[in-house]
């Protein structure tokens, strides 16, 4: 992962919203890959990294850290508690319990060395309830989480896929050019038919629509386009056949990308 410069937190400090940023660690020291180890990226290095090897999970199961910006561990469930510690994105927490705290969900959480104990907020753009991997392309800069049990195809563009046979087959690209105009066009995959358009979406701080196609035969693709100070990016999701599009994962994905 490459380091970012002061205006990466500006633009970043947007992912989040009022409420929840009050909950974010402040600038992470370094580049964190692998926060399990503390071990930083240097160039050139593997795309992508293991975030934390399966171990039993909490009674609650494992949230991985989702914000680019990190996350505060509080002592109690509640924004006024006080910050006991902070967490990098891709960091592995056991849940040991839930509980309502200013009307909404809080985890109480332990890291995996068993050296934090603490609360964080449960929400979809900071945490998430699966095991994750982090793509580091090299190439570009660009990182992002997907689910650990995928498989990654490093490269310009980059797909991340669900294994052969899953309930739920999912294929997500990355694709990053000089400007919008040189992105494949969209949608990829020949006869799609637009269905809507959602907005806003929020990608690393910038603001842009999701559009959503119908897939001949069965299936959805969304499709995100943004463009960057040095790049524009394509993001683009194939979901596999089911009556209606899902694009929760989809935009979880979306919240962990971090641009140079």
């Amino acid at each position: 992962m490459v380091c970012h410069s002061k205006s990466w937190s500006r633009r970043v400090r947007r992912i989040i919203g009022s409420a929840a940023a009050a909950l974010l660690a402040g600038p992470l020291a370094g580049c964190l890959v692998n926060p399990e180890t503390g071990h930083t990226a240097s160039a050139p290095r593997v795309a992508v990294t293991q975030l934390a090897t399966p171990a039993p999970a909490g009674p609650g199961g494992v949230v991985y850290v989702l914000s680019p910006v990190g996350l505060n561990v509080r002592a109690g469930p509640g924004a006024a508690a006080e910050r006991v510690g902070g967490l990098s994105q891709g960091s592995r927490l056991d849940v040991l319990g839930t509980t309502q705290a200013d009307g909404r969900p809080w985890l109480h959480v332990r890291s995996r060395t068993g050296a934090l104990d603490g609360w964080v907020l449960d929400d979809q753009e900071l945490v998430i309830h699966r095991e994750m991997a982090q793509h580091v392309e090299s190439s570009s800069g660009y990182s992002n989480l997907f689910p650990a049990e995928w498989t990654l195809h490093s490269g310009n563009p980059a797909t991340m896929e669900s294994p052969t046979g899953d309930a739920d087959p999912a294929t997500l690209l990355v694709q990053s050019a000089d400007s919008l105009d040189k992105l494949a066009a969209t949608p990829v995959t020949a006869g799609g038919r637009e269905l809507r358009q959602e907005s806003p979406i929020l990608v690393y701080g910038k603001t842009t629509y999701l559009t959503i196609y119908m897939l001949p035969g069965a299936g959805f693709e969304f499709v995100v386009k943004a463009k960057f100070e040095h790049a524009a990016y394509l993001f683009d999701y194939r979901q596999g056949a089911r009556p209606q599009p899902d694009t929760a994962l989809f935009k979880t994905l979306l919240a962990s990308v971090i641009v140079p």
